[in-house]
């Protein structure tokens, strides 16, 4: 995998360092290569999830992660929401429907709540442009209810 060599994180979580800094592109990549580990994959496509967790003083710690990402559902699967000072509000997500899936990443959306409609609408888009280039009718997305997106 080619990763722009202007990429740099410091952290695992992506939160405020100076040094921290990618791009749109390179984001999707490590989604990418992310997705293809089935238990991140499983983690991230849910609301909730927790685990127990034994630190090197063997205590024993029940964690709890509610996933901030509104467009989970059967098709949105989340990876990664955030909003830093030069970044923005930002989301990567994962979309995918029938034989076709997408990763998109958006960076310094207009808003935090935005990000989700501005998601829904470009996986939505792609969608549109597979499915044209599979000569399918536009009808065959109607087993996409859009009622499941909560934006």
């Amino acid at each position: 995998m080619k990763i722009d060599e202007n990429t740099n994180f410091t952290n695992p979580h992506g939160l405020s360092d100076k040094l921290n800094h990618s791009t749109p592109a390179d984001v999707c990549k490590i989604a990418s290569l992310a997705m293809k580990n089935k238990h991140l994959k499983d983690i991230v496509s849910r609301r909730y999830y927790e685990c127990t967790v034994v630190s090197k003083e063997f205590n024993i710690n029940l964690l709890q992660w509610f996933n901030s990402n509104k467009l989970i559902n059967d098709y949105f699967i989340g990876i990664k929401t955030g909003t830093t000072p030069s970044a923005g509000p930002c989301l990567c997500g994962y979309f995918t429907y029938a034989d076709f899936s997408v990763i998109v990443c958006l960076m310094n959306t207009k808003t935090v709540d935005s990000r989700w409609k501005d998601m829904a609408i470009l996986c939505l888009w792609a969608l549109d442009k597979h499915l044209g280039q599979q000569q399918l009718h536009r009808e065959s997305v109607k087993a996409i209810d859009l009622s499941l997106i909560h934006i």
